[in-house]
């Protein structure tokens, strides 16, 4: 199911009395555990598959499951779906999110960060509070990094649920300055629209709207997983063009697709100034995409121009379109790419004309596929044989 029928489908609530939940169980079962947003039931596995995994009794994986069912009858949830690690830090921005809220539902039901799957063939178990802490995957604190990462943002949201320093043994987490509860991310949540799809970026700016006194501390938070939701420091002065300028062959230049204003965040540009010697072949290109990015990209020969010079604009460097992507109809997994940092990257390949001062501009892409966020961080580089 496509993420506009979830949302025809979606009722919100009249009270804040949940709905019955049908849960379907029985041993031997193999088809896992998950939440069936078209049945609006959850199927727990029965100890069929390979290993022998029962899930019946693992609390940590049913507060789970139920995290989706309350998602989907009081919020949005616009996942489409299918397989989700978390060590990957480059999935849809939409699946890391509704995953990421899940994982954290069910820490905060139960009131324990640690999440525990046992199975006969080898238990599986994280914290969300301390990613280091033993057993845990050796790469997960390193992989617990951006919007498009489940479990940053369930690192996330337990950071604004908790009081990290009332655990014992007490841990001293110098970003996490809040202990707010349960309620305002609940309350955030209830405020999701259509406006944009529910993501970390929707939950980022609804709750700076709705909370604007904690909106520094929550910054802190996503900064150290490196969610870089905010305006560039180019972005400050109002001017155009925006950056100091790029220099051939020098330091590539970071920038963040986010207007001062949230409500403008949508439709930022950065404007980037460079010179050009005439004669000289030139690629001017972004790198390293973070946080969802999918950048469009184009030069022209004014800071105020909109009209690309003729051939000096690209979308993906690949040249593929990835706007209609969607779900295997078959395996139910998505079609859409990663957002690593080169899939949606832009890159323009020219031989100068004149010498002269020319402008890079930076968009987020009118062709972005619904698995790509509206926001998202970029590095820009120009280079010169």
């Amino acid at each position: 199911m496509d993420p506009a029928e979830r949302r025809r489908l979606h009722q919100f609530p009249q009270s804040l009395h949940p709905p019955l939940l049908t849960v379907y169980w029985e041993p031997g079962t193999a088809e896992g555990t998950f939440y069936d947003d078209e049945l609006d039931a959850i199927y727990i596995l029965g100890g069929g598959d390979s290993e022998g995994d029962h899930d019946e009794y693992d609390d940590s994986v049913i507060a789970h499951e139920y995290g989706h069912f309350a998602a989907r009858h009081f919020s949005i949830d616009d996942s489409p779906g299918g397989a989700h690690f978390i060590t990957d830090h480059t999935q849809d921005i939409r699946l890391a999110w509704s995953e990421g809220w899940a994982n954290f539902f069910s820490g905060a039901v139960r009131n324990n960060p640690v999440y525990v799957d046992t199975s006969t063939g080898g238990s599986f178990s994280f914290s969300i509070e301390n990613y280091s802490a033993a057993p845990t995957p050796s790469s997960l604190d390193s992989s617990a990094v951006y919007t498009t990462s489940e479990i940053a943002i369930t690192g996330v949201l337990w950071d604004v649920l908790d009081d990290s320093a009332t655990l014992v043994p007490p841990i001293t987490e110098t970003h996490d300055q809040i202990a707010l509860g349960f309620e305002p991310i609940w309350q955030t949540l209830l405020q999701f629209t259509d406006a944009v799809p529910a993501t970390m970026e929707a939950f980022w700016l609804q709750f700076e709207s709705s909370y604007p006194g904690s909106a520094a501390s929550l910054q802190s938070i996503m900064v150290e997983r490196k969610m870089e939701l905010f305006a560039d420091a180019s972005e400050t002065s109002g001017q155009t063009p925006e950056a100091t300028a790029l220099t051939e062959n020098g330091a590539a230049q970071k920038h963040t697709l986010y207007q001062t204003s949230p409500a403008a965040a949508a439709g930022d540009e950065d404007v980037i100034p460079f010179s050009v010697t005439a004669g000289g072949k030139y690629t001017l290109e972004t790198v390293n995409l973070t946080n969802g990015a999918d950048t469009y990209l184009f030069i022209t020969d004014s800071p105020n121009s909109s009209t690309p010079l003729s051939g000096l604009q690209n979308d993906n460097r690949s040249g593929r379109n990835h706007q209609n992507c969607g779900a295997n109809p078959f395996t139910g997994n998505s079609t859409c790419p990663d957002n690593d940092q080169t899939t949606l990257s832009s890159s323009i390949n020219w031989t100068a004309s004149n010498t002269t001062t020319l402008y890079a501009h930076v968009q987020r892409s009118p062709n972005a596929p619904p698995s790509a966020g509206i926001l998202g961080s970029y590095d820009i580089r120009l280079k010169k044989e």
